[in-house]
């Protein structure tokens, strides 16, 4: 089998074999370290899953499919691009022509992994962020624009592939598919599918930022939360640095190192379940503490706190741990001297007269503290009576 001067390679695959497996079940592993984390504080504080987890678990199956599929496919793949670099020749070429064909399609499955694996963090994200600002109009335009957007992204991503090449027989993928054309597209759609990738992360990161700077909350502590969100960078970066870096590995005929773009495809898929599993952990941005109770040294203790009442908070409670719900409609600390998120008091006035018994007196009022989240009748907060 002779290989035109176009279709012969300056060198192997710059990425080994043992490396590139290496590097794909760390990925894998990693990815499921950190959901295995995500899911285990989800159950712990809320004894259910949510639909962002279920996707999130989808798009690490993905990562995990990917890996165990090169894992049976790599080997031969190696052995044809050494085959291309004139370093190796096929003692069967029957059975070459064959082990191209199973790569084409080892490649197409895997492009279908890793842009799936994209699109679910991105999916995870969105249903994360419906949750917590889906009370507001313009959240939920916003929201189903990106969506529409990333589903898009994902069927471009998908469809834009080399179908001809993928169905082909092996000696019309070498005639057609290593030529000048083909590779000029190969690498036309690289940069245009990352385009739209980084496109689509921006749009998902959007979203909470809509979200929190319309909240009540103080400057800092949006700049704060935004900052968290914005993790979603991590993922952008690689996805560019994945592109910017062809240049060093570009064979002569012009074509992409497969095994380095694959490499840190691993990589940004990844990252991308890390950053999705980080701005899922309530730990990270929720404070438990609460306010001192207010004392009234007067004869009628526990009654309301006086107007302006400050107690002692550090932070605002913007997600709740058994909701992660981001509330921004009333946070604000400086108007109330208690979280706005803070469920109501477990302090409660009984007003029975003294002297008289439970049984001779049937309405016995009690105030319950309870915030302005958690009443339906008292937009401001304030003190609810419940009679018995």
């Amino acid at each position: 089998m002779e290989l035109s001067a176009s279709q012969k390679l300056n060198s192997p695959a710059a990425v080994p074999v043992t490396n590139f497996m290496a590097g794909s079940w760390t990925a894998a592993s990693i990815a499921v370290v950190f959901l295995s984390v995500r899911l285990y504080t989800r159950l712990r504080a809320t004894r259910r899953l949510f639909w962002d987890d279920t996707v999130l678990i989808f798009g690490t199956a993905f990562v995990i499919a990917a890996s165990a599929l090169w894992q049976w496919a790599a080997p031969k793949f190696w052995f044809i691009l050494a085959v291309g670099s004139g370093t190796a020749f096929p003692t069967d070429l029957e059975q070459f022509m064959k082990d191209v064909e199973i790569t084409m399609r080892v490649f197409f499955v895997e492009q279908i992994f890793f842009y799936s694996t994209l699109a679910c963090v991105k999916l995870s994200l969105l249903l994360f962020f419906r949750r917590i600002g889906w009370h507001m109009t313009k959240i939920r335009v916003a929201w189903w624009s990106v969506l529409g957007f990333v589903v898009a992204t994902w069927l471009t991503s998908i469809g834009d592939s080399q179908w001809g090449c993928l169905v082909a027989k092996g000696f019309d993928i070498m005639a057609q598919c290593t030529e000048p054309p083909a590779i000029r597209y190969a690498n036309l759609t690289l940069r245009i599918n990352c385009a739209l990738d980084v496109l689509s992360d921006a749009a998902v990161l959007s979203i909470p930022v809509i979200l929190i700077w319309d909240s009540k909350l103080r400057t800092a502590k949006k700049l704060a939360v935004i900052g968290l969100f914005s993790l979603t960078l991590l993922t952008m970066l690689v996805a560019i640095l994945r592109v910017v870096g062809i240049s060093s590995a570009t064979w002569a005929n012009g074509q992409v190192d497969p095994s380095y773009v694959w490499l840190w495809s691993y990589v940004e898929t990844c990252i991308a379940i890390i950053v999705a599993c980080l701005t899922a952990f309530p730990q990270l941005f929720v404070s438990n503490k609460k306010p001192a109770p207010y004392k009234h040294s007067g004869p009628s203790s526990g009654s309301a706190p006086p107007s302006g009442y400050k107690g002692r908070e550090d932070s605002v409670r913007m997600v709740q741990s058994y909701g992660d719900v981001l509330d921004t409609r009333v946070v604000d600390e400086e108007s109330y001297g208690y979280s706005a998120m803070e469920h109501e008091s477990h302090s409660t006035t009984n007003l029975k007269p003294a002297g008289v018994n439970q049984q001779h007196y049937g309405d016995v009022v009690e105030l319950h503290h309870v915030s302005p989240l958690q009443s339906p009748y008292h937009p401001n907060g304030g003190y609810q009576q419940r009679y018995h």
